[in-house]
């Protein structure tokens, strides 16, 4: 992880965008703080996806407003409504 940090640091970064967790883009966003020259913008996503993955819309993928068609058959959905039980526990 220090290398992606040292690139960070990096001279002439001008933005940089992160998906992952909270105090990973805290890191980042301290070490661009400390960086002379221009303010670089940061983009992070830290944990919204769960709370966008709740506004998708499954159905039929003819209609413009679906987001997420059908799996291919039923072993495809059993396997992942076992993932989505198996999250539900941990």
């Amino acid at each position: 992880m220090t290398v992606y940090f040292a690139l960070f640091a990096a001279p002439g970064m001008a933005s940089v965008a992160f998906t992952g967790s909270t105090p990973v883009a805290k890191i980042i966003n301290r070490t661009l703080a400390a960086k002379d020259g221009p303010i670089v913008r940061l983009i992070t996503e830290t944990g919204g996806i769960k709370g966008a993955a709740r506004e998708l819309v499954c159905g039929d993928p003819a209609e413009l407003a679906t987001d997420i068609g059908p799996v291919i058959d039923a072993q495809a959905r059993d396997g992942i409504q076992s993932h989505i039980q198996r999250l539900n526990r941990e």
